[in-house]
C-alpha cells in the first residue's frame, strides 16, 4: 500500500469563487498551479509514476520555479537535453530524471502540436460542486 507518510489528505478544498482547489500536494502554491493550469495537471499525471503522488504533482511547480515559467510552448521549444538538465538539478524533479524529463518535454510538444499550447479542460467540475454543504 505504500508509506503512509507519503499520503496527502485529499479533503476537498475550495477557492474563494467556489471552484475546487486540487490539493494533491502539501504545498499551497503547487496546488494552486494544478487548479489554475490544466497543463500543469496533465504534467503531474505524466510524472505520477514510481514516486509519491504528492511529489509528482508538485513537479510542475518545481519546474516553474526553476524555469521562471510553466509555459508548455516555451518548454517544447527548449533543447531537450537542456530541459533534462533542469530535471536533474538537486533535488531531481523525478526519481528518473532523464527518462521522465524526456516524457515531459514530449508531452509539452504534443500539447503544442495538438492544442496549440492552449490549456485543455481536463479537470472541469460541475459548478454545483462549489456549492456543496459539508
Amino acid at each position: 500500500m505504500g508509506n503512509p507518510a507519503h499520503y496527502v489528505d485529499l479533503e476537498p478544498q475550495w477557492k474563494p469563487d467556489g471552484s475546487p482547489l486540487l490539493a494533491f500536494t502539501g504545498e499551497p502554491e503547487a496546488n494552486r498551479l494544478l487548479a489554475d493550469d490544466p497543463n500543469a495537471f496533465l504534467i503531474g499525471i505524466v510524472l505520477d509514476q514510481q514516486i509519491p503522488t504528492a511529489k509528482a504533482f508538485a513537479g510542475p511547480h518545481v519546474l516553474k520555479q526553476r524555469l521562471g515559467h510553466f509555459d508548455v510552448a516555451k518548454i517544447a521549444a527548449m533543447d531537450q537535453d537542456e530541459f533534462i538538465e533542469v530535471f536533474r538539478e538537486k533535488p531531481a524533479v523525478h526519481r528518473f530524471p532523464a527518462s521522465m524529463g524526456k516524457r515531459v518535454h514530449d508531452a509539452c510538444a504534443a500539447l503544442v502540436a495538438d492544442w496549440g499550447g492552449e490549456k485543455p479542460a481536463v479537470h472541469r467540475f460541475p459548478a454545483s460542486m462549489g456549492k456543496r454543504v459539508h
